[in-house]
């Protein structure tokens, strides 16, 4: 298997903990290829300690190039608070591979751990010999990896990697406006965009739907216990007719804060048509609904999305989703039937995460 080389970009956190009450917090951030060759030696990539400004919400802005990265392998994030004689672990975070494989992550991740903590950071997979972000050329230093290969690590304070754009990092994590949201998160509180235009092109398209996870979700159920669950449906111009897929509904964990880990694939979409993911709490007789999220078309066709959408009714929700445009889908398969999979669940750690 040949390897390949990985464009780490990580930006900011929000939410951290006060650790070192002598030194001060000098957060840092390490990410780590999980080889599968339990042989292999390590892959990591390491920003520098925010030693000014806002240290429980750090701002790093700091790219590297990694390699080798194997296809299926995942990536861990993990935030350390440096002191004087030694650095304490904050939290991790896991991103599969099939997060950012092959279209790329960008957006905000739980940090396992710490409750209401984000991380934003970008993955992308660079293709062989070449420079993607050659123009224009940011100032550009080499560090050695701790696996011993070299890195460009990018820091010049107002480099944005090509194609994304961030604002200001905001006072909370997930409490955006629509004119400061940065890539990878959605926000519904702007007016929702019109659909009334019939799109030109009525070629039906697949689409890869990846539903994640969801932070603070409400308690619902007293009786029962809350069993959450989302859909997600295209909402078709026709109105004629309604494709839509389920994530099984979370009984064990955190139900405030689930995970499904599930991606399934819709075979009827037509270019421009938005989707609509809506969660509910399975009670005994019935389902409520949470709260819904419409994402227009224009923000994941053609180039896909990933990343975090606010939850209209939840002011402080967040839904974690993946959208992929895969071409045209087979004519077998134009009626709307789905298939999906599930991801296996991450597991923490006592110690840290």
């Amino acid at each position: 298997m040949i390897g390949r080389k990985i464009f780490v970009h990580m930006i900011q956190a929000h939410g951290l903990k006060h650790l070192n009450n002598f030194t001060g917090d000098h957060p840092y951030c390490v990410c780590e290829v999980k080889h599968a060759d339990p042989h292999a030696g390590p892959t990591k990539a390491e920003t520098k300690p925010v030693t000014e400004g806002e240290a429980l919400n750090p701002v790093w802005n700091e790219a590297f190039e990694i390699d080798p990265w194997y296809e299926g392998e995942s990536l861990e994030f993990t935030i350390y608070d440096k002191g004087l004689i030694g650095a304490k672990t904050e939290g991790k975070v896991l991103l599969p591979a099939e997060s950012f494989f092959p279209n790329g992550f960008t957006g905000m991740l739980n940090i396992s751990g710490l409750l209401g903590a984000f991380l934003q950071v970008e993955v992308q997979i660079l293709p062989a010999a070449v420079d993607t972000y050659a123009a224009p050329a940011p100032a550009l230093t080499t560090q050695t990896t701790l696996a011993g290969s070299a890195s460009a690590v990018y820091r010049t304070p107002n480099y944005v990697p090509h194609p994304m754009t961030y604002g200001t990092p905001p006072s909370s994590p997930g409490m955006y406006s629509a004119s400061e949201a940065p890539a990878g998160t959605w926000t519904n509180g702007a007016a929702p965009p019109s659909y009334s235009e019939q799109p030109q092109q009525q070629v039906a398209q697949r689409l890869g739907v990846s539903i994640l996870e969801a932070h603070g979700l409400q308690h619902m159920n007293h009786f029962t216990g809350d069993h959450p669950y989302v859909t997600c449906e295209i909402k078709h111009f026709d109105n004629a007719r309604s494709t839509r897929i389920e994530t099984k509904p979370v009984t064990e964990g955190d139900t405030q804060s689930p995970f499904w880990g599930e991606t399934h694939y819709l075979d009827s979409w037509h270019p421009g048509e938005p989707l609509e993911f809506s969660i509910y709490d399975k009670g005994l007789i019935g389902s409520k609904a949470e709260g819904k999220a419409v994402v227009p078309a224009d923000l994941f066709s053609p180039q896909g999305f990933s990343g975090m959408i606010t939850i209209s009714g939840l002011p402080h929700a967040l839904l974690h989703i993946i959208i992929r445009p895969l071409g045209p889908a087979s004519p077998a398969n134009e009626k709307g039937a789905s298939k999906s999979k599930r991801l296996k669940k991450r597991k923490k750690s006592k110690s840290c995460c």
